[in-house]
């Protein structure tokens, strides 16, 4: 979505997505808010790139590295809800 209509699609997408798979999967305030932080830092590394980078990344690579940002916000999230900074051993496996 990014890639063929820009941010502000990918955006909207992106918060309708994490909301309607909480609502709709009877999932709590907490599991949405894993959601919306790795869609949308996700979707901002990937715009970085995307803009700065496009000629040294392809989109595999400008994907992956939302993939990881995905996964490093969810793991922060995790870390702020739960008080702890022991969740980030899980943070490689991961990646």
């Amino acid at each position: 979505m990014l890639f063929l209509y820009g941010f502000v699609p990918a955006a909207v997408i992106t918060a309708v997505r994490c909301v309607l798979a909480a609502f709709l999967t009877a999932g709590s305030l907490t599991a949405m808010a894993y959601s919306l932080a790795g869609g949308f830092l996700s979707l901002i590394i990937m715009l970085v790139l995307k803009m700065g980078y496009e000629r040294v990344f392809s989109i595999y690579g400008i994907s992956m590295a939302g993939a990881a940002a995905h996964n490093t916000a969810q793991i922060a999230v995790a870390s702020l809800i739960l008080g702890d900074t022991a969740v980030f051993v899980y943070l490689p496996v991961l990646l």
